[in-house]
């Protein structure tokens, strides 16, 4: 049980930690911590239920004969299930609770990189409530007892003698049917998820469809033993039995399944996590890159180097300037729901941060992909135009308003003119004007021939001029700060779940003494043992590879679609190659040490 109290304190740590990031979310002014936290904490405790329900339950599952020991012996199934509940909240009680005091420090150390972020301000502290803690336990003590009970469901439910044989036969039971029809449904739902552009445009689609890695890998977690007996079949077949070893390993792997799978799919959830994530930020960045480049119609954009710079209608009237379209990046608050005159409470948790852009000269230069509407009345006051996504499933349209809340708390009502396709290009809003707006960028065309003398004309009136390649790369790069806290958070759960797979494999490999003692009393050398320990550990990190990879495969093409309009999906190559070595060495770090010691001469 050390290695599930390890698991279950890791998973209250980020649980804690999380809850605190949320909780201190709900004050002013903190909305993008709250966003952040949320989304974070959605795919967290999703994991952290099938990590330690994971771990719970290969703990309990791995002691049926016990069980059947002591059912033989006079105990009935309802101690036996009080025995436990008992134990599951011993654990978690004795390794949660110094998680989630732990996880309030680890949020404390994390606020450098929070107001690096830009998701709080400077000094800004979470608060050191008791509510993340009893959050995380309210999550793990149940997921821990259930899964606990439901690994010895069956012995229970067995009479004393059938309880003994039952240890033997359940290493080679098939998967029930209702697991596979559950399986199969959770299946179609995630491809039915991987489906969502083609309905759901834009990013909300996109979201949808790279969300069903998780329902994919559930579903094998569901039909594991079937997945890896198939698997293990399927290499018995192409090898055959070439050598005792690999006889051993091969067959044993497709005898065994349900042992195997335990360890597969906690490393195919780290693999196909790590991509998945990875991978939908790259092909955002790429969406991001081709929405900014299909926008700006000039040749050159010219961005001011100081507060002496002069002002853009300066810069419009330079010789070989042909057009100009100055632009104000302003940084807003906005709520594109109706207040709800029934839970005036809920109205602070529809605000959000976006990325406005104010064109006080119009939009000629920028051509953001207008579905519905006109950029002609922009520069009438108390106009916006609003990015499809910003109103993705608010029922908000051309002719409604919403609320925009600028810097200083002024709020201001505007009227929707146009909504256009390329947020993720040039922001969420369009505005004609903004409170305290100064020029950060203008987009220039210039006649043929004339663009290095207006290059050196713009330097002497205080600009920096580039081309429009070389701005969209420089703007659509992510902030060195973001991308860190996104790292930090990614290979946090990435930690969860390989400590998970970790635990998964040391155990599995152990408890197998008995069985090397036999297969070595009748002739296997330990040298026999060794290898066919090894290769079992080659199948499982493969396994976990190919599983991995069908699960991520359908939710990259989907996004990569929904997003970039080709099914071609996109990886971040250092990390997908990082994260399969990890695989194989975790694998190999974990099966061989236990393999060393589980083969080890019986000297009794």
């Amino acid at each position: 049980m050390v290695g599930t109290a390890l698991v279950a304190g890791l998973a209250a740590a980020l649980l804690t930690g999380t809850g605190s990031w949320l909780q201190a979310g709900a004050a002013p002014g903190l909305d993008d911590l709250a966003t952040v936290a949320g989304s974070f904490a959605g795919t967290l405790v999703v994991i952290a239920a099938l990590v330690v329900a994971g771990v719970f339950g290969g703990a309990v599952s791995r002691r049926r004969t016990d069980l059947a020991l002591l059912r033989a012996v006079g105990a009935t199934a309802r101690q036996l299930r009080r025995s436990l509940t008992a134990e599951a909240v011993l654990v978690v009680l004795t390794s949660a609770v110094p998680g989630a005091v732990a996880g309030l420090g680890l949020a404390v150390l994390a606020v450098p990189l929070v107001v690096a972020g830009g998701l709080a301000p400077a000094g800004w502290e979470p608060p050191l409530s008791p509510l993340p803690v009893l959050g995380a336990l309210v999550l793990l003590l149940p997921t821990g007892i259930v899964a606990g009970r439901l690994a010895t469901r069956r012995v229970l439910r067995l009479s004393p003698v059938e309880a003994l044989r039952s240890d033997v036969q359940d290493a080679t039971r098939p998967v029930s049917r209702g697991r596979l029809i559950a399986a199969g449904v959770v299946a179609v739902a995630g491809l039915g998820a991987a489906g969502t552009p083609a309905v759901v445009p834009g990013v909300a689609g996109a979201a949808a469809g790279a969300g069903c890695t998780i329902l994919l890998i559930t579903a094998a977690a569901l039909a594991g033993p079937a997945v890896v007996h198939a698997l293990a079949a399927q290499a018995v077949r192409a090898r055959g039995a070439r050598g005792a070893a690999s006889a051993l390993a091969l067959l044993n792997a497709r005898g065994a399944a349900a042992r195997l799978s335990a360890a597969v799919i906690p490393l195919a959830l780290l693999l196909g996590l790590g991509v998945v994530q990875s991978g939908a930020n790259a092909t955002l960045a790429a969406a991001a890159r081709q929405q900014l480049t299909a926008a700006v119609r000039g040749d050159l954009v010219a961005t001011p180097t100081g507060s002496g710079a002069a002002a853009p209608d300066r810069l419009a009237a330079v010789a070989g300037v042909m057009a100009a379209t100055p632009g104000a990046a302003v940084a807003v608050s906005v709520n594109v729901s109706a207040p709800d005159p029934d839970l005036p409470a809920a109205d602070g948790l529809d605000w959000e941060r976006a990325a406005a852009t104010a064109l006080p000269s119009g939009a000629a230069l920028l051509d953001p992909g207008v579905l519905t509407g006109s950029l002609a009345d922009l520069r009438e006051p108390g106009t916006v135009a609003v990015s499809r996504d910003l109103l993705a499933f608010s029922g908000t349209g051309v002719g409604d308003r919403i609320r925009v809340r600028f810097a200083g708390d002024r709020e201001e009502e505007r009227r929707v003119i146009a909504v256009y396709s390329r947020g993720l290009g040039v922001g969420d809003l369009l505005l004609g004007d903004a409170p305290g707006a100064r020029t950060t960028a203008v987009l220039l065309q210039t006649a043929d021939g004339r663009a290095d003398d207006v290059r050196r004309t713009a330097a002497d009136l205080g600009y920096e001029v580039v081309g429009t390649a070389e701005h969209v790369r420089s703007a659509t790069a992510p902030a060195d700060a973001e991308q860190r806290l996104s790292v930090v958070l990614l290979l946090a759960l990435l930690a969860l779940v390989a400590v998970a797979a970790a635990v998964g494999l040391v155990t599995a490999t152990a408890a197998r003494r008995r069985e090397f003692l036999l297969l070595a009393r009748i002739g296997s050398t330990r040298g026999q043992l060794l290898r066919t320990a090894a290769i079992e550990a080659v199948f499982v990190a493969g396994a976990a590879i190919v599983v991995g990879t069908a699960a991520v495969l359908p939710g990259l093409v989907s996004a990569a679609q929904g997003l970039l309009g080709e099914p071609v999906p996109r990886f971040d190559l250092p990390l997908t190659g990082g994260l399969l070595a990890v695989v194989v060495l975790l694998t190999a770090a974990t099966v061989l040490p236990a393999a060393w010691w589980a083969t080890r001469p019986d000297e009794r």
